[in-house]
């Protein structure tokens, strides 16, 4: 018989930024609520072993948290940052018969071809009104959708499910590219 897998729930919101200027107010408990109704259907389901939520929220989002701990699911082993979520120990690479979950709500923006997701440690501190002449700065700090997909492509599970929850998230989508993974 086939063995249970695990259903990895990676659930990030960011309402307090690093630059104050870009708080939300909403991302962060849609966050936590996305993650426990999910995780507690999982469960209810009884199709896998163990439900692994994961709350990345506020200033644990960050650029090289997220990164590390999509990572870790797509098989890398390096240590993850002190700074990521007291869950981490949980996560293991996940395998065929996992399902992997991110859900993401926090500003987002499209600049050229490229979406972006902000993290906490945007790399912006001036003003919301002066951003447009600093945009290469966030840009730096963001999380493009060609992260994404680097990020995603090793990841073994046999189900994945991408949910961005920003503004401008259909650009993550839209390309004259093919895609390769969730981001198809």
């Amino acid at each position: 018989a086939p063995r249970k897998g695990i259903a990895y729930i990676l659930a990030i919101g960011i309402n307090q930024y690093q630059n104050h200027e870009f708080d939300l107010k909403w991302a962060t408990p849609d966050a936590k609520r996305i993650a426990e109704a999910l995780g507690a259907s999982e469960q209810a389901l009884g199709d896998y072993e163990r439900v692994v939520t994961i709350p990345i929220l506020d200033s644990q989002a960050t650029r090289e948290n997220i990164l590390a701990m999509l990572h870790r699911l797509g098989g890398r082993h390096e240590p993850l940052p002190a700074s990521a979520p007291g869950q981490r120990q949980d996560l293991q690479p996940a395998r065929p018969e996992d399902s992997v979950v991110v859900y993401f709500a926090g500003h987002g923006f499209a600049a050229g071809d490229r979406f972006y997701l902000v993290p906490h440690d945007l790399g912006y501190s001036g003003a919301r009104r002066d951003l447009a002449g600093s945009l290469d700065q966030v840009i730096a700090r963001s999380i493009s959708d060609l992260d994404l997909q680097t990020a995603f492509e090793p990841i073994d599970a046999g189900h994945i499910l991408l949910i961005i929850d920003a503004c401008n998230a259909g650009k993550a989508l839209d390309s004259d590219e093919e895609r390769r993974g969730p981001m198809n």
